[in-house]
C-alpha cells in the first residue's frame, strides 16, 4: 500500500471513526461527489487508519483531519495525523507533507503541516499559510506495518444520511428565511397603521403591498408550505389580515375605504392562494409522484407548469367566490350630477352622502335642490363618469 493520503487516529474507538466518516462525507457531499470512497482499516485497539480517495484536493483532506481531530463522538483528544504529498500552494507544492492537530491551538479552524525537511506550516481555513517554529519533525510511516492490516472496510457517502442532511438544512434555512421575513413585515405593518389612514391614497398603496406581497411569498416559497407547521403559520398570517380587512370595511366604515375598487380582492389574495395550493399539491403528488415547483418556466407545457397556471388561475376563481360571500348586494349608490359631482349613498342608509370634493353632506333634501341626475349606478356597474356626462 502507498503510504500517500492516509490518516492515522489514535484513541477513538472503531465506531466513532466510522460515525465521523460518514458525517464529513455528508457535510462536504456536494464538492466530493456521490462516488468518493474511504478505505478504514483497524490496527489495533483504538488505532485506525483511513486510505483517504486520492480524487481529494488538499484542502478537503486538511478539512478532514481538522473534523476527526475535534470529534464531538471522542470522550477525550484523539491523535489524528495525515499523510500527504502537496499539489497546492508554493510554501510546500509538490512536498510530502504530515498534516496534525496542535494541542495547544485554540482556534479550531487550521491545521499545520510539516514537511520532509522539516518546516512547519499553520494552515488557516481562511487562505491563510504561516510558517512557524515548533519542535515537531516529519516521520515516515512503515509500508510493512500496514501491510499486516486486515482488509479495509469500505466507506461511501450514505444516501439515506445525505437526504437527512440535506432536508434538515433545507428546514433550517426556511426557518431562519421565515423569522426574518415575519419580523420584517410585522415592523412595516405597524408602521404602515398610521400613515395608511391619512389618506385614500396611502391606505390603497398598503393594501396593495401587503395583499400582494404575501401572496408573492407563499407563492414562490412553495418550500415552505410543503411543511405542515409553516402551511399553518403562514394560513393564520393570510386569515388574520383578510378578517382584519373585513373589520375595517364594515366594523370601522371609513368611507375611502368603501370607495376603494378591488378592496376585498386584494384582502383575499394571500388565503386565496393557501386554500388552493392544499388539494392541488395533494393531486399533483398522487399523479406525478413527486413534489410540485413553481420556479420553473410555467409557460411551458411541463407538469410544474401546468401545476403553477392551475394554482393561479384556481386561486382567481376563489378569490371570485370571497368577493361574492363578503360583498354580497350591500353595494353604495352612486350618483353623478351634471356640474360632474360624485354623491354616494351607503347601502341601507338615507341620510349621508359625500361629493368628489370629500366633504360629508348631513342634509340629503338640500344637497340635491338643484340636482339633475344623469345616472343611477351601483358600485359594481361603475364605469368612467367623464364617458356619460
Amino acid at each position: 500500500m502507498e503510504t500517500d493520503s492516509l490518516i492515522l487516529i489514535k484513541g477513538a474507538s472503531y465506531s466513532n471513526v466510522k460515525e465521523e466518516l460518514h458525517q464529513w462525507t455528508t457535510l462536504y457531499i456536494d464538492d466530493l461527489g456521490t462516488d468518493i470512497v474511504f478505505n478504514l482499516y483497524s490496527s489495533g485497539k483504538e488505532n485506525h487508519i483511513i486510505k483517504v480517495d486520492e480524487r481529494i484536493d488538499n484542502d478537503h483532506f486538511f478539512y478532514l483531519v481538522n473534523y476527526l481531530g475535534f470529534s464531538d463522538n471522542t470522550r477525550y483528544k484523539v491523535n489524528v495525523e495525515g499523510f500527504i504529498t502537496a499539489s497546492k500552494y508554493k510554501q510546500f507544492i509538490n512536498k510530502k507533507l504530515m498534516v496534525y492537530i496542535n494541542d495547544k491551538d485554540t482556534e479550531g479552524d487550521n491545521v499545520f503541516a510539516v514537511t520532509e525537511d522539516n518546516e512547519t506550516f499553520k494552515v488557516d481555513f481562511g487562505g491563510k499559510i504561516k510558517k512557524i517554529k515548533t519542535t515537531k519533525t516529519y516521520r515516515h510511516l512503515h509500508i510493512s506495518d500496514i501491510n499486516l492490516l486486515s482488509d479495509p472496510e469500505i466507506i461511501k457517502p450514505d444516501k439515506k444520511k445525505i437526504d437527512k442532511y440535506k432536508q434538515e438544512k433545507s428546514v433550517n434555512l426556511l426557518k431562519k428565511r421565515f423569522k426574518i421575513i415575519l419580523l420584517t413585515v410585522l415592523i412595516l405593518f405597524v408602521i404602515s397603521i398610521p400613515l395608511s389612514f391619512i389618506n385614500k391614497a396611502n391606505f390603497t398603496f398598503a393594501l396593495c403591498a401587503f395583499g400582494v406581497g404575501f401572496g408573492a411569498w407563499f407563492f414562490l416559497d412553495y418550500e415552505m408550505l410543503r411543511i405542515n407547521k409553516y402551511y399553518g403559520y403562514c394560513f393564520l398570517i393570510a386569515f388574520s389580515f383578510f378578517i382584519y380587512c373585513l373589520l375595517l370595511q364594515y366594523i370601522v366604515k371609513l368611507q375611502f375605504i368603501n370607495d376603494i375598487n378591488g378592496f376585498d380582492i386584494l384582502a383575499s389574495i394571500p388565503i386565496s392562494l393557501l386554500i388552493t395550493q392544499k388539494p392541488l399539491r395533494f393531486c399533483f403528488k398522487k399523479i406525478i409522484g413527486r413534489e410540485p415547483t413553481t420556479d420553473r418556466d410555467a409557460r411551458k407545457l411541463t407538469a410544474d407548469g401546468v401545476y403553477s397556471m392551475l394554482w393561479i388561475l384556481s386561486t382567481i376563481l376563489c378569490i371570485y367566490v370571497l368577493h361574492t360571500m363578503t360583498i354580497g348586494d350591500d353595494k353604495n349608490t352612486i350618483i353623478y350630477d351634471k356640474h360632474h359631482r360624485e354623491y354616494h349613498f351607503p347601502a341601507g342608509s338615507n341620510s349621508t352622502i359625500r361629493d368628489s370634493t370629500q366633504i360629508y353632506i348631513p342634509d340629503m333634501p338640500q344637497a340635491l335642490q338643484d340636482f339633475t341626475p344623469h345616472r343611477l349606478l351601483r358600485e359594481d356597474e361603475l364605469i368612467n363618469r367623464d364617458s356619460m356626462l
